[in-house]
């Protein structure tokens, strides 16, 4: 290509004769002019082409002498072409990146003066980026903003990092929530600046308190459900218990047979209307998860004999035979919430009597163990009753679900006993179900996990009489009792029915009409025990029992049990009535039996018998 006495222009020319120089006939007259004209100025020359197809380059370098001649060195600069044009491509990329990546960027150096932000920081501050770049971070942000922010850059300055989360308006007068993160930028050792990341955290803050507003208003919603319960609980059984109180006590007297069938059938009614109010109360004290489980130590085996005894005359008015069988391996003392797995039973075996025109009911309790001390109890309620449809099953324990309407016509009901049944032993931990077909009556079940027992007695704990784990035993009520019994309640008919009650079984009663008035005739007199109602005027039970309880200690005197009487009947108020200090708790309307079993358990033994004559 090169030989001796050849002009550089013929050089050139063969340069481009040969394809060293690719492209057009115009591009390569293009080069050879354009390299002829540097050679003729006499001037050195520094230049790079690319030489061909497959991107190989040359840096060329000319250095003219004073005879004439020219020095040329040639350089292949391939690979270095190759690594910058990688280099670019990256920074195209990364570039591309941090102006879509959904977050504000921005470099600020040793001077506070930014040498890089994103189109949407310059968005953000409502500026082109030119007109950011090289100004200060106090002229950009403000005077306001720069003075909260600058704690934080004199961290980074200091080589720590550092988040902070602060409230602006952007450009358009948006306020928006930024989370800011700073991270220090260091050469030789020495912070020569920082990068900070902003996100827009504002959907997040706004979400969180629209679910804070959400939560409180659905707190709010719960508490009025619980203060609707509460007061419907209190308004619907204080009348109850003079309903049902001044019935029991009308039939201790002496009446005509015309007059004792009416007054069986009030009763009968009465004790109808006093489960429904218990259904809803329970069903919406399981929509309001008021609803608790209490565990304590209690006989199965008679528990289950008390059931029997309370349902045995229902069944034996329908010509039904009811049957009882407990596997032995059964244990009579067993750990579990006692009130409940009662009323699962008895909501169970009422049905099955119900449904069940002729034949008989069966009850089976069975037991398998799951370790050295836990059991899985099986309760089984079978009847020869009129049956359920197949189809039906998956519905009958929801709310309000029976077979058919003609069923509820037929044999009342609310149709929330199953659904509570459902919820009760799901608590529990248990299952529940049924196998049944028209015609051929029905088998309900369900399992219930518990723990052996093993004591002989119920542990000393605050007891909870209720009147329907004693209004089977209304029965001829035993010896009279000998007993000065404070009775404080506020309604004058409830009063009057638990005063009857009490004179009934023999004990010499005082009233109060509020709490004061109880506070008053208990630090003037001693009395064997005391019946509060919770909910009264002025100083309502909690508080009488309070300052009784006060008084008792300051005065070194003996503790005098005192028994809430009470129409509210949500866990929390059993729950307060403990906390305040009192010894055991009776939901109105209350039995003359209930009663009665309540004043054996807590009178002295000197005041269980009719005083001398």
């Amino acid at each position: 290509l090169v030989q001796e006495g050849h002009t550089f222009a013929e050089i050139l020319h063969g340069v481009v004769d040969r394809g060293v120089i690719t492209g057009t006939h115009q591009q390569a007259d293009d080069w050879l002019r354009y390299r002829l004209g540097f050679h003729r100025q006499g001037k050195p020359t520094w230049f790079e082409f690319q030489y061909s197809d497959e991107g190989d380059w040359l840096e060329v370098r000319e250095y003219p002498l004073s005879d004439g001649s020219v020095i040329i060195t040639e350089f292949d600069i391939t690979e270095r072409k190759r690594t910058e044009a990688a280099l670019r491509d990256s920074e195209q990329k990364l570039r591309l990146i941090i102006e879509h990546v959904p977050v504000l960027l921005t470099f600020v150096d040793r001077e506070e003066r930014f040498q890089f932000v994103n189109s949407r920081y310059a968005e953000f501050i409502g500026k082109p980026v030119s007109e950011i770049l090289g100004r200060t971070l106090r002229e950009i942000v403000g005077e306001t903003a720069y003075a909260v922010l600058q704690p934080h850059v004199r961290k980074v300055f200091a080589g720590g990092r550092g988040n902070i989360e602060q409230s602006r308006v952007d450009s358009k007068g948006r306020p928006l929530h930024l989370h800011i993160f700073y991270a220090p930028y260091i050469d030789a050792g020495v912070v020569q600046g920082y990068c900070a990341i902003f996100v827009d955290v504002t959907e997040r803050i706004e979400m969180n308190k629209a679910l804070i507003a959400a939560k409180e208003q659905a707190e709010s919603a719960n508490r009025a459900k619980s203060d609707f319960l509460a007061k419907m609980s209190h308004e619907l059984r204080t009348p109850m218990n003079g309903v049902l109180g001044m019935t029991e006590l009308l039939q201790q007297t002496e009446l005509e047979p015309q007059q004792r069938d009416f007054l069986t059938t009030i009763q009968s009614s009465g004790a109808a209307l006093l489960d429904i109010i218990n259904d809803i109360l329970d069903f919406a004290k399981i929509e309001a998860g008021k609803l608790t489980l209490e565990k304590s130590e209690f006989n199965l085996r008679q528990m289950i004999q008390d059931i029997e005894q309370l349902l045995q005359p229902r069944a034996k008015q329908k010509n039904l035979s009811l049957q009882v069988l407990i596997d032995p391996q059964v244990p009579a003392m067993i750990i579990g919430d006692a009130a409940r797995l009662r009323q699962v039973i008895v909501n169970l075996l009422s049905n099955a009597i119900t449904y069940t025109l002729q034949g008989h009911v069966e009850l089976r309790v069975q037991c398998a163990s799951i370790s050295a001390a836990e059991l899985n109890l099986r309760v089984e309620v079978k009847d020869t009753g009129i049956g359920i449809a197949a189809e039906l099953h998956e519905h009958i324990f929801n709310a309000f679900a029976q077979a058919d309407d003609s069923r509820r016509r037929q044999f009342g009901g609310t149709g929330l006993g199953l659904s509570i049944c459902r919820e009760l032993v799901e608590m529990m931990g248990g299952q529940i179900g049924l196998q049944s077909q028209p015609g051929w009556g029905s088998t309900f079940w369900f399992t219930c996990p518990v723990t052996a027992g093993v004591k002989t007695t119920a542990p000393n704990t605050v007891a909870v009489a209720t009147d329907k784990t004693t209004a089977a035993a209304a029965r001829v009520i035993q010896p009279q009792l000998n007993a000065q019994v404070l009775l404080v309640e506020d309604n004058m008919i409830n009063q009057l029915v638990a005063r009857t009650m009490l004179q009934k079984l023999g004990c010499q009663v005082s009233t109060a009409d509020d709490g004061h008035a109880a506070v008053s005739a208990a630090t003037k007199q001693h009395f064997d025990l005391i019946i509060m109602d919770c909910q009264m005027p002025e100083l309502d039970g909690y508080g009488a029992t309070i300052e009784i309880r006060r008084w008792e200690q300051e005065h070194d005197k003996c503790r005098t049990p005192i028994i809430a009487l009470t129409a509210n009947v949500l866990q929390e108020d059993i729950e307060r009535c403990k906390t305040v200090g009192m010894d055991e708790y009776m939901a109105k309307p209350a039995s003359l039996a209930a009663l009665h079993k309540t004043l054996l358990r807590w009178l002295p033994e000197d005041r269980l018998q009719p005083p001398p004559p």
